[in-house]
C-alpha cells in the first residue's frame, strides 16, 4: 500500500494493487460496451459515403445524358452489344476493359467508366467504396491509371439491361435501380447486410439484406432491382 504524508503530519491511505485492478477491470467492461458502438457507427459512416458517392456518380450520368441526347453510358456487356454470347450484367463494375472475345482488341472506356473518360466526374476514387475488403481497391489501379492502359474494375454494378428502352434516360422509371454496390461475388460485396442503390431518379436507398438474399440472387443480377 502506498501512503501520502499531509501538512500536518498525518499519512492517508494510496492505491493497493486490488484497487488498480478493480479500476481496470471496469474500464475492460466499460470498452467491450464502447467498441461495439464506435465499430458500428464507423460502419455507418462508410455507408452514408458510399451512398454519397454513389449519388455524385448520378449526377455525373445525369450530365453525361443531357451532352448525350438522353443517352446513357453505353457497356460492352450489354446484349446488343454482344448478340453472340449473351448479356454479361455480372461483369459490369468495369471502368475500363481490355480485350473482350469478338469485341475488342484494345483498353477501353466502359459503363461508368464513361463518366471519367469525359470529366463527368472528379476523381477515380469516386467508384470505390470505404468498405469494400477485397482486392479491388482505389489503389490496386494506381499504375493502370498511370498508364492509361489496363483493366480497372470498380465497386460499383452498373445496370446492363437489355430492356433499358435505347438507353434513354427520361424513358427510364424513376425507381427502378441505375447502380448499386458491387453484387459480382460474395467476395465483393462491399457491406456486410445490404448495399447502396441508386435510382433513375437519382436518389440513393439502402437494401437491407440481413437474409442473404445477394448470394442466393446472384444467378440472376436484375432479380431484386
Amino acid at each position: 500500500m502506498v501512503s501520502v504524508s499531509t501538512r500536518s503530519g498525518r499519512s492517508c491511505r494510496g492505491f493497493t494493487l486490488l484497487d488498480l485492478l478493480v479500476s481496470l477491470a471496469v474500464i475492460a467492461v466499460l470498452m467491450s460496451f464502447l467498441l461495439p458502438a464506435l465499430e458500428s457507427a464507423r460502419i455507418g459512416a462508410e455507408r452514408v459515403k458510399c451512398a454519397t458517392q454513389l449519388r455524385e456518380a448520378g449526377i455525373g450520368t445525369m450530365a453525361f445524358a443531357i451532352d448525350s441526347d438522353d443517352k446513357l453510358m453505353p457497356s460492352i456487356w450489354d446484349a446488343s452489344e454482344m448478340p453472340r454470347r449473351g448479356p454479361r450484367a455480372d461483369q459490369a463494375v468495369y471502368l475500363r476493359v481490355g480485350v473482350v472475345p469478338g469485341r475488342s482488341e484494345q483498353t477501353q472506356w466502359d459503363a461508368m467508366g464513361h463518366l471519367i473518360d469525359g470529366d463527368y466526374v472528379a476523381t477515380h476514387e469516386l467508384f470505390y467504396c470505404p468498405s469494400h475488403t477485397a482486392e479491388f481497391t482505389f489503389d490496386a489501379y494506381a499504375n493502370a491509371r498511370k498508364s492509361g492502359e489496363g483493366e480497372i474494375v470498380s465497386n460499383y454494378h452498373y445496370r446492363v439491361d437489355q430492356g433499358y428502352d435505347s438507353r434513354r434516360l427520361s424513358r427510364l422509371n424513376p425507381s427502378m435501380a441505375l447502380a448499386a454496390d458491387s453484387m459480382r461475388s460474395p467476395e465483393e460485396f462491399n457491406h456486410q447486410v445490404g448495399a447502396n442503390v441508386l435510382a433513375a431518379d437519382f436518389s440513393t436507398a439502402w437494401f437491407d439484406d440481413e437474409q442473404g438474399e445477394f448470394v442466393s440472387k446472384l444467378s440472376d443480377p436484375y432479380a431484386w432491382f
